[in-house]
């Protein structure tokens, strides 16, 4: 299995999958746009405890948006100003972490509030780093440093690599996940609607520097899987109109592979073939992308991230129904070595992440499906 695909594993990057809940007019803002969004939805307060004496328990407005709104998730994206108000950023956090934790929100929509509370969090604390990172966690899929991230370009368009910079060094001195510019991705491709001209400037975050850039290939190409999909990653609404973006209308692995350079194939093809998945998908829908990816000419690695995007975003959608995984025989007899690894690295980081995020899994029923290596492997990934 290559060294990409096990990076990619070990930053435990999101997988896209889209919950649409709504409508809106299909309208890509731009950079600074996408910064005034967040600074309609911030309150200028401090610290994460209430504010409010009035303000009721985590537990109690959580219960409040379950009998008021369609949905948890929608209750609360809907009074984040309030949220942000009476709680804080902290708090703002923890009730989402709740939420998730309780299932009452998906993992996609957890990782979106957050995102979107560390939009804010950039205003909020007047992009003082050592304020913003203090609220820094692996939850929800890294959401909030990846909004973070994405409001400092929003803020910065023609100069966001100095600040950039100082966040990610800051970020990584201070905690233990190293990864950082993921969020960088999604930012520059909302603004510029342009896949090369992001993937240039992505490039231009190495400048001088050892840090890898490739987190910030694959949030380009998360932001791509959202606009060709449909959904506003800034509030998960179904956008409707014609789309700025599509895939000229090649297959996934043939746009993918359409990029000249080898780590833009690898990151695209990580991030866009969740794009055909729904909330009811089911194990032979699964067992139908899992033979396309290992179809065709294409390299190996290419593969390998194809199978692993499909893995994890299939993880995502059957978790909250089985609690578990259990593949069977069937499903992976036709898979090569290295393409059964990569089943297991994104399905097993997938879960990973819902754990980490507060929810009881049984993880030893998904390992104790693999022999020897493949479970060792599998194991390796919660221990």
């Amino acid at each position: 299995m290559s060294k990409t695909i096990r990076t990619i594993a070990v930053a435990l990057q999101k997988k896209v999958i889209f919950m649409a809940r709504g409508e809106k007019s299909f309208v890509i803002a731009g950079l600074f746009l996408a910064g005034l969004f967040v600074a309609g939805i911030i309150v200028m307060v401090d610290g994460s405890q209430p504010r409010s004496q009035s303000a009721p328990s985590q537990e109690e407005f959580l219960e409040t948006m379950e009998a008021q709104y369609p949905s948890v998730f929608a209750g609360i994206r809907d009074k984040l100003s309030e949220v942000v108000e009476d709680y804080g950023i902290g708090g703002a956090l923890a009730i989402s972490l709740k939420a998730f934790g309780a299932g009452d929100i998906s993992m996609y929509e957890c990782h979106l509030l957050f995102h979107t509370i560390g939009h804010s969090a950039e205003i909020y604390y007047n992009s003082d780093d050592m304020k913003i990172v203090q609220h820094d966690s692996n939850n929800c899929e890294f959401g909030y440093r990846h909004g973070v991230e994405a409001q400092i370009v929003a803020r910065n368009s023609e100069h966001f690599q100095e600040e950039l910079h100082r966040f990610c060094d800051t970020l990584i001195a201070h905690t233990s996940y190293p990864d950082c510019y993921h969020g960088a991705g999604h930012g520059l491709v909302k603004g510029t609607l342009d896949v090369q001209k992001t993937l240039e400037l992505c490039d231009s975050l190495q400048e001088g520097r050892s840090r890898s850039v490739f987190s910030c290939y694959t949030g380009a190409f998360s932001e791509v899987t959202n606009i060709v999909g449909g959904v506003d990653s800034e509030t998960g609404y179904r956008l409707t109109g014609t789309s700025p973006l599509t895939l000229g209308g090649l297959e996934v692995m043939e746009y993918c592979a359409s990029f000249t350079g080898e780590e833009h194939q690898q990151a695209c093809a990580y991030e866009l073939n969740g794009l055909t998945f729904s909330l009811n998908t089911t194990e032979e829908h699964l067992r139908n992308e899992l033979s396309r990816c290992a179809q065709g000419s294409y390299a190996e690695d290419l593969k390998e991230a194809c199978t692993y995007s499909v893995s994890a975003v299939f993880a995502q959608h059957m978790l909250p129904r089985t609690q578990s995984l259990s593949p069977s025989h069937e499903l992976l007899e036709t898979l090569t070595p290295g393409l059964r690894e990569a089943y297991i690295m994104g399905s097993g980081t997938e879960m990973k992440q819902f754990i980490i995020s507060g929810q009881n899994l049984d993880w030893n029923v998904f390992c104790n499906f693999f022999e020897e290596d493949e479970h060792a492997t599998c194991v390796a990934i919660f221990e």
